[in-house]
């Protein structure tokens, strides 16, 4: 049959073939599945918390049902007009219903999904600032939001970007700001935290060094905060208003002090004041290097230095006059032999060290300590060891007459005939000049050592020359110093 109404109808017949004149009828129709449409296509995303559905069907005379999200199947008419939708994912579904009562099998639906408006801080203020005030700006994702702002533990109170503070209060704060939309508010503010601190002082450059002679110093100073005033106070001395550089006029004593400085600003006051401290002594001199207590130069060099880096000196020799000079200090024509005294002493800043540095030398003959040479071992008989010792006893000097030395004979214990023995090993003695002698089997020896007249200070070599038994030689150095003008 069609996809249509129908009507059956049914009658009797008599015997005489006559039928019913009221016939039996039923009428019914053949209804088709109700196809549905939704119109309306809402965006993805919206911050709108109300919507219209426009829905229909291609079946005529058809009724709808509509469900949100999971709410049962109702009644419902196009366009459908849903208000106070709720923050999150959304879907609306529309069924046709036939004369049947028989809904659509495929109902037609949308999804899309209402959104809260989100906060975004825009400008702020430093982490840390001095200033009592502080500007925000904000905006939102969501077009035509509305805002509220929060300082701290304060309410929540209706703001426009920007939001400007004031009177701030030395400490830290934290401000937050709320977007709203279609009754919608942001659950998470955007929040930021800073701090509001006093003053900061910094000394600069200007000040005395660590170690200084200069009693009238200056201090220079500064704040982090504009239009900053300052107070200053030196050692135990009371806080007094300054101004950078704070210069003193009048002489300080000697000794370490200590010289502050603070800040304020805004009704603030920096609580931890630029500090510095530094001693003022007078310059002290040292000596760092000089001739031995008992020296041959009679061109000596010295060499000192002050406490103070940028002091002046002034030198003295014996009973001489003070003098400007500067290290090294080296006499370049010959002082006189015997005693003498340095003296050094150091100014600065108008202040001339009160115990100069002194050191006192001789200038004068050189002792020499005691020369030995020993030899290789010598065998002069079996089981038996020789040694020959040459011994200065006393500064080896020319003249025109020349000197006597010696040299001695340590052989330890054995007899004359041993002795005589082991001067038979000895061959030499050259001195560089003068003359030969051979060793007596007594062991004592004398020669005459004559360098040239006028022979100038300067070192020689003598040369102990071995001959053994055997008839190999060896030899032995050792230097002898000459001073003509030592006795």
């Amino acid at each position: 049959l069609a996809l249509l109404g129908h009507t059956f109808q049914v009658r009797a017949l008599n015997q005489l073939g006559e039928p019913d004149l009221t016939p039996a009828t039923y009428s019914w129709t053949i209804a088709a599945n109700p196809e549905t449409a939704i119109s309306t296509n809402p965006a993805a995303t919206t911050f709108d918390t109300s919507l219209n559905v426009a829905f229909s069907s291609t079946y005529p005379g058809a009724t709808f049902q509509c469900q949100l999200d999971s709410a049962a199947w109702a009644t419902c008419t196009s366009p459908k007009a849903l208000t106070g939708l709720t923050a999150g994912a959304h879907t609306y579904r529309v069924r046709a219903v036939n004369q049947a009562n028989e809904p659509d099998e495929t109902p037609s639906s949308i999804s899309w999904t209402v959104a809260v408006a989100d906060t975004t801080i825009g400008t702020k203020p430093a982490a840390a600032i001095t200033a009592r005030t502080a500007s925000f700006s904000f905006t939102s994702n969501a077009p035509g939001a509305t805002f509220e702002c929060k300082l701290d533990a304060g309410a929540w109170a209706a703001c426009v970007s920007p939001r400007n503070l004031s009177d701030l209060s030395i400490a830290s704060h934290t401000f937050q700001v709320r977007a709203s939309k279609n009754g919608l508010t942001d659950a998470t503010p955007a929040s930021y935290t800073f701090a509001v601190n006093p003053p900061s002082t910094s000394l600069g450059t200007t000040k005395p060094d660590a170690v200084s002679t200069n009693t009238k110093p200056s201090f220079s100073f500064t704040s982090d905060t504009t239009g900053s005033t300052f107070e200053c106070k030196l050692d135990t001395g009371a806080w007094a208003a300054c101004s950078s550089p704070k210069n003193y006029t009048t002489a300080i004593a000697l000794g370490s002090h200590t010289f502050q400085v603070r800040a304020t600003a805004l009704g603030a006051t920096d609580p931890t004041p630029a500090s510095y401290t530094w001693t003022i002594a007078a310059p002290d001199s040292t000596l760092t290097s000089k001739p031995l207590a008992s020296d041959t130069d009679r061109t000596p060099t010295f060499v000192f230095t002050a406490n103070i880096s940028t002091a002046k000196f002034e030198c003295k020799l014996d009973t001489g006059s003070w003098a400007a000079c500067t290290s090294p200090k080296a006499y370049t024509t010959n002082l006189a032999l015997g005693s003498h005294t340095f003296s050094v002493r150091a100014n600065d800043g108008g202040l001339t060290e009160t115990t100069p540095t002194t050191y006192t030398w001789t200038i004068g003959c050189p002792v020499y300590p005691a020369v030995n040479v020993s030899t290789e071992a010598v065998t002069i008989a079996p089981g038996l060891t020789a040694q020959v010792n040459v011994q200065f006893a006393k500064p080896v000097y020319g003249d025109a007459t020349g000197m006597k030395y010696s040299l001695l004979l340590n052989g330890g214990a054995g007899t004359t005939a041993q002795k005589t023995a082991f001067a038979a090993v000895v061959k030499s003695i050259d001195v560089n000049a003068g003359t030969v002698t051979s060793l007596t089997s007594a062991g004592g020896w004398a020669g005459v050592f004559k360098p040239a007249a006028g022979t100038t200070g300067k070192d020689v070599t003598v040369t102990v020359t071995f001959k053994k038994a055997t008839g190999t030689a060896g030899t032995k150095t050792v230097t002898v110093h000459i001073n003509p003008t030592c006795s």
